[in-house]
Protein backbone atom coordinates (compact mmCIF):
# COMPACT_ATOMS: atom_id res chain seq x y z
CA UNK A 1 0.00 0.00 0.00
CA UNK A 2 1.28 3.57 -1.30
CA UNK A 3 0.49 6.27 1.19
CA UNK A 4 -0.52 9.54 -0.17
CA UNK A 5 -0.85 12.93 1.03
CA UNK A 6 -4.63 14.52 1.26
CA UNK A 7 -4.63 17.52 -1.10
CA UNK A 8 -5.45 19.99 1.62
CA UNK A 9 -2.70 18.66 3.57
CA UNK A 10 -0.46 19.01 0.71
CA UNK A 11 -1.53 22.64 0.91
CA UNK A 12 -1.48 23.54 3.90
CA UNK A 13 2.64 22.40 3.88
CA UNK A 14 2.50 24.63 0.35
CA UNK A 15 1.64 27.13 2.22
CA UNK A 16 3.66 26.83 5.03
CA UNK A 17 6.57 26.66 3.47
CA UNK A 18 6.19 29.54 1.32
CA UNK A 19 5.51 31.75 4.05
CA UNK A 20 8.66 30.71 5.90
CA UNK A 21 10.56 31.15 2.41
CA UNK A 22 9.32 34.67 2.18
CA UNK A 23 9.59 35.38 5.69
CA UNK A 24 13.25 34.34 5.78
CA UNK A 25 14.76 34.60 2.88
CA UNK A 26 15.08 31.15 2.00
CA UNK A 27 16.09 29.72 -1.05
CA UNK A 28 16.69 26.37 -1.63
CA UNK A 29 14.67 24.08 0.80
CA UNK A 30 16.57 20.41 1.28
CA UNK A 31 15.27 17.29 2.60
CA UNK A 32 16.80 16.22 6.00
CA UNK A 33 18.04 12.80 3.93
CA UNK A 34 20.17 15.49 1.86
CA UNK A 35 22.12 16.91 5.05
CA UNK A 36 21.97 13.81 7.32
CA UNK A 37 22.69 10.10 6.90
CA UNK A 38 18.84 9.53 7.04
CA UNK A 39 15.85 8.26 4.88
CA UNK A 40 13.35 11.69 6.04
CA UNK A 41 11.48 12.68 4.59
CA UNK A 42 10.67 9.31 2.81
CA UNK A 43 9.89 8.27 -0.50
CA UNK A 44 6.09 8.78 -0.34
CA UNK A 45 6.62 12.44 0.63
CA UNK A 46 5.88 14.83 -1.79
CA UNK A 47 8.75 17.07 -1.50
CA UNK A 48 9.25 18.69 -4.92
CA UNK A 49 5.48 19.64 -5.11
CA UNK A 50 5.80 21.33 -0.97
CA UNK A 51 9.37 22.54 -1.04
CA UNK A 52 9.15 24.00 -4.55
CA UNK A 53 6.46 26.67 -3.56
CA UNK A 54 6.49 29.77 -4.13
CA UNK A 55 7.56 32.29 -1.56
CA UNK A 56 5.22 34.81 -2.77
CA UNK A 57 1.88 32.99 -1.41
CA UNK A 58 -0.65 35.55 0.38
CA UNK A 59 -0.97 34.66 4.32
CA UNK A 60 -4.46 35.47 5.64
CA UNK A 61 -3.69 36.40 9.66
CA UNK A 62 -5.87 37.93 12.33
CA UNK A 63 -4.07 41.12 14.37
CA UNK A 64 -4.70 41.47 17.57
CA UNK A 65 -5.72 44.69 18.92
CA UNK A 66 -2.96 47.12 18.77
CA UNK A 67 0.52 44.94 18.14
CA UNK A 68 0.22 43.19 15.36
CA UNK A 69 2.99 41.04 16.00
CA UNK A 70 1.20 40.28 19.74
CA UNK A 71 0.11 36.53 20.12
CA UNK A 72 -3.36 36.24 22.44
CA UNK A 73 -2.50 33.21 24.17
CA UNK A 74 -5.12 30.50 24.86
CA UNK A 75 -5.17 30.80 28.82
CA UNK A 76 -5.61 27.13 29.69
CA UNK A 77 -2.91 26.85 32.63
CA UNK A 78 0.17 24.90 30.78
CA UNK A 79 3.55 26.68 29.80
CA UNK A 80 4.46 25.19 26.37
CA UNK A 81 5.66 27.24 23.18
CA UNK A 82 3.48 29.38 22.77
CA UNK A 83 3.86 30.95 26.17
CA UNK A 84 7.42 30.80 26.08
CA UNK A 85 7.66 32.24 22.41
CA UNK A 86 5.23 35.56 24.43
CA UNK A 87 7.53 35.41 27.18
CA UNK A 88 10.19 35.64 24.99
CA UNK A 89 8.82 38.50 23.05
CA UNK A 90 7.67 40.70 26.25
CA UNK A 91 11.12 40.25 28.01
CA UNK A 92 13.03 41.00 24.78
CA UNK A 93 15.21 37.57 25.05
CA UNK A 94 16.02 35.63 22.25
CA UNK A 95 12.88 33.64 20.77
CA UNK A 96 12.48 30.76 19.65
CA UNK A 97 10.05 28.87 22.35
CA UNK A 98 12.59 26.90 23.86
CA UNK A 99 13.59 27.22 27.56
CA UNK A 100 16.57 26.18 27.17
CA UNK A 101 19.11 24.72 30.21
CA UNK A 102 17.25 23.63 32.77
CA UNK A 103 17.65 21.08 35.38
CA UNK A 104 16.06 17.50 35.01
CA UNK A 105 15.19 16.96 38.45
CA UNK A 106 12.47 19.90 38.19
CA UNK A 107 10.65 18.01 35.41
CA UNK A 108 8.72 15.52 36.83
CA UNK A 109 7.87 18.02 40.01
CA UNK A 110 6.41 20.69 37.37
CA UNK A 111 3.64 19.04 35.09
CA UNK A 112 2.51 22.72 33.73
CA UNK A 113 6.03 23.15 32.16
CA UNK A 114 4.34 21.09 29.18
CA UNK A 115 6.40 21.49 25.95
CA UNK A 116 9.57 23.22 24.57
CA UNK A 117 11.85 22.85 27.74
CA UNK A 118 15.07 21.32 27.45
CA UNK A 119 15.62 19.19 30.75
CA UNK A 120 19.56 18.43 31.24
CA UNK A 121 21.07 16.50 34.23
CA UNK A 122 23.44 18.99 34.86
CA UNK A 123 22.79 21.94 32.39
CA UNK A 124 26.13 24.46 31.87
CA UNK A 125 24.42 27.27 30.54
CA UNK A 126 20.74 28.97 31.84
CA UNK A 127 18.08 30.64 30.30
CA UNK A 128 18.14 34.18 29.22
CA UNK A 129 14.16 34.22 29.74
CA UNK A 130 14.30 32.63 32.71
CA UNK A 131 16.98 34.86 34.04
CA UNK A 132 14.99 37.89 32.96
CA UNK A 133 12.07 36.36 34.32
CA UNK A 134 13.25 36.00 37.78
CA UNK A 135 14.66 39.81 37.73
CA UNK A 136 11.21 41.12 37.33
CA UNK A 137 9.64 38.65 40.11
CA UNK A 138 12.60 39.78 42.59
CA UNK A 139 14.40 35.95 42.28
CA UNK A 140 17.93 34.99 42.66
CA UNK A 141 18.80 35.57 38.86
CA UNK A 142 20.74 31.95 37.60
CA UNK A 143 18.25 31.35 34.68
CA UNK A 144 16.74 28.37 36.23
CA UNK A 145 13.51 27.10 36.92
CA UNK A 146 13.28 25.69 40.46
CA UNK A 147 10.99 26.01 43.96
CA UNK A 148 12.24 29.09 44.78
CA UNK A 149 12.01 30.94 41.57
CA UNK A 150 8.38 29.26 41.01
CA UNK A 151 7.50 30.84 44.73
CA UNK A 152 8.35 33.91 43.44
CA UNK A 153 6.33 33.86 39.94
CA UNK A 154 3.47 32.82 42.46
CA UNK A 155 3.92 35.24 44.72
CA UNK A 156 3.96 38.23 41.85
CA UNK A 157 0.77 37.03 40.40
CA UNK A 158 -0.82 36.39 43.69
CA UNK A 159 -1.12 32.98 43.87
CA UNK A 160 -0.68 30.23 46.33
CA UNK A 161 3.38 29.82 46.61
CA UNK A 162 4.02 26.10 46.80
CA UNK A 163 6.68 26.64 44.41
CA UNK A 164 5.51 24.00 41.57
CA UNK A 165 3.54 24.10 38.40
CA UNK A 166 0.41 21.49 38.72
CA UNK A 167 -0.83 20.53 35.38
CA UNK A 168 -2.58 22.69 34.34
CA UNK A 169 -1.58 25.13 36.86
CA UNK A 170 -3.76 28.08 38.51
CA UNK A 171 -0.19 30.22 38.31
CA UNK A 172 0.63 29.45 34.70
CA UNK A 173 -2.81 30.59 33.72
CA UNK A 174 -2.21 34.23 35.35
CA UNK A 175 0.57 34.43 33.78
CA UNK A 176 -1.00 33.71 30.13
CA UNK A 177 -3.60 36.39 31.65
CA UNK A 178 -0.54 38.62 32.46
CA UNK A 179 1.12 38.10 28.70
CA UNK A 180 -1.99 38.54 27.11
CA UNK A 181 -2.22 42.14 29.06
CA UNK A 182 0.79 43.38 27.47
Amino acid sequence: MTETMPATQKAAGKELVAYLKNKYGIGIVQRHCDVCATSCPGTNFPFSDIAGASGSVSVTTTPSEGDGDKTILKEDGWWGPKLTTRLQQIFGTTVDGVVSNQFLCYRDKNPGLDGGWKWISNPSGYSPLIKAIQKKVGAKQDGHIGPATIKAIQKWLGCVQDGCFSGPSPCIKKLQEWCNRQ
